[in-house]
């Protein structure tokens, strides 16, 4: 009989032993790489089921709100009848709006009608004063000429309250013409801030602001109480 050599066999031992070692480390390996895989996998779904969900939510309960808006917008106005609650909310900010300036340059009215009253000639007299929540005086009146209105503009430019005067409209009356007030114009006037004008006081007094040719006294005529339509500063 042949004789085995027993450390040939020792020596295929300890490869099938060590195959088997490696086969075991690839196998683990791949586990571990399947189950990372898989895990990663359904965090990532997970997520975005989750993200999808909140999206979702959001763009519900977005309208729903719209919704209720919408309802709340065909409801009349308590207070106005002819508006509904969303109108009736902005002309109500509007009035807001126009209470802060008027309470921020109240105090400045005295100084506006002095110098109006300065530099306003015999020939001219006012009809109403408006002023609107942007700072600006909508002056409405009439004169003799138009270049009685231009030399008005004119000096209402160098009042120490204005930033600057522009004529919005002339119009004559061919009716009136030769009898005083042919020319009826609206002039808007806008105001310099509040906080500017209190520096502007601060400052030493200095000369009074120009007047207007052929300007008479400061008891030039001013026509009756004008009517304010509007918030006067």
């Amino acid at each position: 009989m042949p004789v085995l050599n027993i450390n040939l066999l020792q020596k295929e031992q300890r490869q099938v032993s060590r195959m088997s070692q490696a086969t075991t480390i690839v196998m683990i390996v791949t586990g571990s790489i399947v189950v990372m895989t898989l895990l990663i996998t359904v965090f990532l779904y997970t997520t975005i089921a989750l993200r999808s969900g909140q999206k979702q939510g959001l763009v519900t309960e977005r309208q729903e709100s719209e919704a209720k808006i919408a309802e709340l917008n065909k409801t009349t106005s308590p207070f106005y009848p002819d508006m509904n609650l969303s109108q009736d909310a902005k002309a109500y900010q509007g009035q807001i709006d126009g209470a802060k300036v008027l309470v921020e340059n109240h105090k400045y009215f005295t100084l506006y009608i002095s110098e109006i009253a300065e530099n306003t000639p015999a020939n001219v007299t006012y009809t109403s004063f408006t002023s609107d929540s942007l700072n600006r005086l909508a002056v409405s009146g009439s004169a003799n000429t138009y270049e009685a209105v231009a030399k008005l503009v004119e000096s209402f430019n160098k009042l120490s309250f204005a930033k600057s005067a522009t004529l919005q409209e002339a119009k004559l009356d061919s009716a009136k013409v030769g009898k005083g007030g042919s020319v009826s114009f609206v002039m808007v006037i806008e105001l310099k801030p509040a906080s500017e004008l209190k520096k502007q006081l601060q400052k030493p007094t200095s000369s009074p602001g120009p007047k207007a040719s052929n300007s008479p006294a400061p008891s030039a005529s001013i026509g009756p109480a004008p009517p304010l339509t509007g918030t006067t500063p």
